[in-house]
């Protein structure tokens, strides 16, 4: 069960500064277990299958005023990595937009659960979404601020296949 408490925003001039304190607390008030709704969710995208399962789930959590974040990560910066990098944000910025969402995009190199983790906090983000992992699902659980979304590969929404990149690690599509 929810708490509300009654406001009362007054027109006095002198009590201004007041309903300014008043709107803000509100507003901080109002957070997704409140609304049902986040404001800023980042999705961590790699281009596995895993990854493409997260990305999925995302249009159906977003609501008008939402910011989409898509962060991929690789651990070096040689031309093949950077190469994939690229594939996989086109692949992501490219489903996303087919549900009418213009996500922001970061680039990182190094970790992927500190890059996520670091991402997620500059941003303030309330939700991150990630496939599951081994390696970076149990650091982030612990380390973030927001709720965090794993989400299993198979739990497909039977949206169309995405296969625009194909990671080192998976197998090339037949």
């Amino acid at each position: 069960m929810s708490s509300r408490w009654p406001v009362a925003i007054t027109a006095d001039p002198e009590l201004a500064e007041f309903n300014d304190q008043v709107e803000l607390a509100t507003d901080a008030l109002l957070w997704p277990a409140e609304t049902g709704r986040y404001r800023e969710i980042l999705i961590g995208y790699h281009g596995t299958q895993g990854a493409r399962d997260a990305l999925e789930r995302v249009p159906a959590l977003v609501s008008d005023g939402t910011e989409v974040t898509v962060v991929t990560v690789i651990g070096s910066t040689t031309h093949e990595e950077i190469d994939w990098q690229w594939r996989c944000i086109v692949e992501a910025t490219a489903y996303l937009r087919s549900f009418g969402i213009d996500p922001y995009l970061e680039a990182a190199t190094g970790n992927p659960a500190t890059a996520i983790l670091e991402t997620a906090e500059e941003l303030k983000a309330d939700l991150v979404v990630i496939g599951c992992g081994r390696q970076v699902r149990p650091s982030l659980a612990r380390s973030l601020n927001c709720d965090l979304l794993v989400v299993r590969s198979g739990a497909r929404l039977g949206r169309t296949e995405l296969r625009v990149a194909t990671h080192p690690d998976e197998p090339s599509p037949a």
